[in-house]
């Protein structure tokens, strides 16, 4: 008597290597996406997935004086009424000062124009072919 056929897993480890790779496709062109807009609004883009040990940047841009850290999250769908510390915890936020001040004692060309620091945050979010935001400016850095 034969035994039944062992069920297949429905998620390999190549399912999973792909679903990561089109999640960052869909990260990296929305964020190419906020920075084309930024870009219109009159703000220079300075960096851009900048890396360190414990930190990310998504995007680093200026406007006059004032130096933006955009946090920028991907989502299929977006609820406006979500708390928005649900998106940004203060763990990420520490991670981002860290950041910040390391990228600035690495360009102080910059550091000198600097008299503001301000933390926004972009929420893309893609129905069909369209990408959207919801753009949130001067996120409580301690909150």
């Amino acid at each position: 008597m034969h035994s039944p056929p062992k069920k297949l897993r429905s998620h390999s480890a190549y399912d999973s290597v792909a679903r990561a790779e089109t999640s960052h496709m869909k990260g990296s062109s929305a964020e190419t996406y906020l920075a084309n807009r930024l870009v219109c609004a009159g703000e220079t883009i300075l960096a851009r997935n900048f890396r360190g040990r414990g930190f990310e940047l998504d995007l680093l841009t200026m406007k006059q004086d004032v130096l933006i850290v955009v946090e920028v999250k991907y989502r299929s769908s977006y609820n406006r009424n979500n708390d928005l510390t649900q998106l940004v915890s203060s763990s990420k936020k520490k991670a981002l000062k860290k950041g910040v001040l390391y990228w600035l004692s690495r360009n102080p060309d910059v550091a000198n124009k600097v008299t503001t620091i301000r933390l926004d945050l972009a929420v893309i979010t893609q129905r069909g072919r369209q990408l959207s935001n919801e753009y949130y400016r001067n996120i409580d850095w301690d909150a």
